[in-house]
């Protein structure tokens, strides 16, 4: 029996060297050890690690103000992933949260996963609540990542890019009224602005064509016969009136002075267009300093922040900058979308898709029938009204929202329905599509609201006047279209029971002020926009801002004027000087090189008078020579007995 034991482990020992030549023990070992760690991973912390990827991919995507996650939940073998407590810090109150989302759910695909893809199949939201209080500061969280995305429209507006427009629309009416009661400082202010102003580099400019012009008028002159030439042919002349006959030296010379005083005179009168012509365009661009200093006194009220009351409507300049700080958030979202959706196009059985980075272009490729990097089939939101007071009646969907759409082959469209019953804010309807399926970009937008609170609405906030939109109940409706990149959009904002505040150092002004407002309880504001996103262009127009206009350029309108009065003689006394002497000197110069050609002129016709004279006694004195010249035959050819008196 022992026996029998021992052959039955020997063969097990031959039967575990035959398998060792199949499994390498160690790598075995090694991806075992690998696998547990792996489960491990997945088990505890797998779920930090995501939690903490969102909640950064989020603050990014909301401009730097914080996204948080009570708790996050994924289950890779049920392929399910559950968010709970998501708070979105609100933009502008930092103890606020814009929106705040009780849960989170979404299922996805396993397989994709393992090709570096994410496809959602279903995503629901529960319960959303509207300014909620929070923890922590919402302020903007420095993040490296953010500069991942690259500069987007916010960023180039901060630059300047609206720089035109935003001047437009701060040229408000109400600002510095102080000015037309108590008068300016223009000496003062003047000195502050003066390197900004366009009379002082055109009156360089016109110092500058002075000195050519008179470097290349000397030139005319320089160019004039020499008097050494006008003695030459005056002898020659009185020779020839004493000649008792003539030679044929004496006519082969008196016709070369002819055509030499023939060029000479054409030249001189060339030369006096051109004088006349540069002259004309001297005078013309003193005539544009003139008109750059009347253009200097507009821009020093603009840089002065001046009153502007020529207008009938105020109400781009009063409402331009609030739609325009609404535009830029909106349009925020469409340019990021822009830069994380590539464009594409289409080669054979492949897609091509190309997207700009800070770095340069990317180009991948992709199959038209696979799936892309990050697809979200289906995203639905349903919140109900509860005893929580912040949480709102919200019912939306979303359907094809991918990083990229060439590939897809449909736009992302999105659309919600949602009331705040407790924030008296009602009717909200958004609808969104935006198309990046092919080579063109284009999105459209829907955002409107019935009714909402509109509080603290300032027009002006200056130290010597605040005005302010208190309170009203509005309705909102916004419609814009973006083409490649050129934007259309039209905005319509009404507001009933109106209440403003009015505080102003200047008794006057502010009763002005009150008495224009106490009509005004109601506001009726339609706004278009037109152009690229980098040369937009805004107007609006309203009663209340008709009715203002008229009300304070009834009031100011002699005040204002005697300011830019004011300021225009101010710009004179500064410049005007300088102007009159540079014309002075012109005058000199140009009265003095036109006498000295104008003399030459004269003194060469009659010269050429004289010399005519001469030539036509001698062809009358010789009726052979006469005869050749008809037949054309030269002087020089001609018998020298027919060349005799």
């Amino acid at each position: 029996m022992q026996r029998g034991y021992s052959e039955f482990m020997i063969s097990i020992v031959k039967r575990l060297d035959k398998l060792s030549v199949f499994i390498r023990w160690r790598a075995f070992l090694f991806l075992t050890v690998l696998g547990f760690f792996g489960f491990i991973f997945f088990l505890f912390a797998v779920d930090s690690y995501l939690k903490d990827y969102v909640e950064k991919v989020g603050t990014i995507i909301n401009g730097g103000h914080p996204v948080n996650i009570g708790s996050l939940q994924s289950s890779i073998l049920r392929s399910k992933l559950e968010i709970k407590g998501l708070e979105i810090a609100h933009h502008i109150h930092p103890m606020k949260n814009l929106a705040e989302i009780d849960k989170l759910h979404l299922k996805f695909r396993v397989g994709p996963l393992f090709r570096k893809k994410v496809i959602i199949d279903e995503l629901t939201v529960e319960g959303i609540h509207y300014k909620t209080d929070r923890r922590t500061s919402g302020g903007i969280v420095l993040n490296q990542q953010a500069g991942s995305i690259g500069p987007g429209l916010i960023d180039r507006v901060a630059a300047g890019v609206y720089s035109e427009l935003r001047d437009e629309l701060e040229s408000n009416p109400l600002r510095n009224l102080r000015y037309v009661k108590n008068g300016i400082d223009i000496s003062t202010e003047l000195n502050k602005v003066r390197s900004e102003l366009v009379t002082p580099r055109k009156l360089f400019e016109l110092r500058e064509l002075l000195s050519k012009l008179t470097k290349h008028w000397e030139q005319y002159v320089w160019d004039l016969p020499k008097p050494s030439y006008f003695t030459e042919v005056g002898s020659f002349l009185a020779q020839v009136k004493r000649q008792p006959s003539m030679t044929t030296e004496l006519i082969e010379r008196a016709d070369s002075h002819r055509k030499t005083l023939h060029s000479e005179i054409t030249k001189v009168q060339t030369s006096l267009e051109n004088l006349s012509q540069e002259a004309d365009s001297f005078y013309q661009a003193v005539h544009r300093v003139q008109d750059e200093l009347d253009r200097d006194v507009d821009r020093l009220k603009v840089k002065l922040r001046l009153p502007r009351l020529d207008r009938d409507d105020l109400s781009s300049s009063l409402f331009g900058p609030k739609l325009l700080n609404y535009l830029e958030r909106m349009t925020y979202w469409v340019d990021l979308a822009r830069r994380r959706m590539p464009k594409g196009s289409q080669e054979g059985k492949l897609k091509i898709l190309a997207q700009e980075r800070s770095s340069g272009t990317s180009f991948h490729f992709g199959k038209i029938a696979t799936y892309p990097a990050f697809l979200l089939f289906k995203g639905s939101v349903n919140s109900q009204l509860s005893e929580d007071r912040s949480q709102g009646k919200v019912k939306g969907i979303v359907t094809g929202l991918t990083t990229d759409p060439p590939i897809y082959g449909k736009p992302t469209e999105f659309s919600i329905e949602a009331d705040f019953p407790t924030s008296h804010i009602e009717g909200v309807q958004a609808a969104v599509t935006i198309d990046h399926t092919g080579d063109k970009e284009g999105e459209k937008i829907h955002f409107s609201i019935s009714s909402f609170p509109l509080e603290g609405w300032n027009l002006n906030d200056t130290a010597d006047l605040k005005l302010e939109l208190e309170r009203a109940i509005a309705s909102l409706s916004v419609d814009l279209t973006f083409d490649e990149k050129v934007l259309h959009g039209d905005i319509h904002l009404s507001a009933h029971n109106i209440d403003y505040s009015v505080n102003c150092h200047n008794k006057q002004i502010e009763d002005t002020l009150k008495s224009i407002l106490t009509t005004q309880d109601s506001l009726a504001l339609k706004a278009t926009i037109e152009g690229p996103l980098d040369e937009m262009k805004l107007s609006a127009s309203s009663t209340f801002g008709q009715v203002l206009s008229s009300g304070l350029r009834k009031e100011f309108t002699h005040q204002l004027a005697a300011v830019t009065d004011n300021l225009r003689s101010s710009l004179l006394d500064l410049f005007d000087p300088q102007k009159r002497e540079l014309l002075a000197r012109f005058k000199e110069l140009l009265s003095k090189v036109t006498g000295q050609l104008q003399t030459a002129h004269k003194n060469l016709e009659d010269l050429q008078t004289n010399t005519s004279k001469v030539i036509a006694r001698l062809g009358s004195a010789n009726p052979a020579d006469n005869r050749a010249a008809d037949r054309g035959v030269p002087r020089s050819r001609r018998p020298a007995d027919s060349q005799n008196f």
